[in-house]
């Protein structure tokens, strides 16, 4: 197993109400992710919701390019993960109403509603987030042991209304949340 990841250390109430957990991800030619091994990409402790790569443990078959979106074990929506391409992402998650909802765009495009709100046992203590990859052995024995290549950007947790655009550092989607992190520290 190799796995690398930020986890959340803060007490804010990221794990209450409705909340928007955002990123981007992208990975190049050079060193891809291996489609022989299992990846868990930005999940929680629980995996009530979860990206993956990879050869899904289980699954059939020897290899798998896709990008998937999973609730509780079940995958939601899946593509093909190309190399240079950024995929925009935003899990919308009522922690209290039990729901998860996926949104997702390519590029500098818009966050659109893919798939939800689908029922999940949205349990978090708001520090068991893991913005990151974790790579499982190939149940199949068929293993890349080479470095990988990961990108991500565009990390931040947002409440109130959801902001779609990603046009990056600038963009009014930073605005509001630099905002609303000072408006909160104040607050503290």
């Amino acid at each position: 197993m190799l796995r690398t990841e930020l986890i959340p250390q803060t007490t804010a109430a990221i794990n209450k109400g409705k909340v928007w957990y955002h990123f981007s991800m992208q990975h190049t030619g050079t060193n891809p992710p291996s489609p022989y091994e299992e990846h868990q990409v930005c999940f929680f402790e629980s995996h009530f919701t979860e990206m993956k790569h990879g050869l899904i443990s289980g699954a059939q078959g020897t290899q798998n390019l896709n990008l998937q979106w999973f609730v509780g074990g079940v995958s939601q929506w899946s593509v093909e993960f190309e190399a240079g391409v950024w995929h925009n992402i935003a899990y919308a998650i009522d922690f209290d109403a039990g729901l998860v909802t996926f949104y997702h765009s390519t590029g500098s495009s818009p966050l659109e509603k893919i798939a939800g709100p689908i029922s999940a046992s949205t349990s978090s203590n708001g520090q068991d987030c893991h913005l990151g990859v974790l790579r499982l052995p190939s149940s199949s024995g068929r293993s890349d042991s080479g470095a990988e290549d990961w990108r991500f950007s565009g990390v931040y947790v947002e409440d109130g209304e959801l902001t779609t655009s990603v046009s990056g550092p600038g963009g009014e989607g930073a605005k509001k949340h630099r905002r609303r992190k000072l408006r909160q520290e104040m607050a503290e």
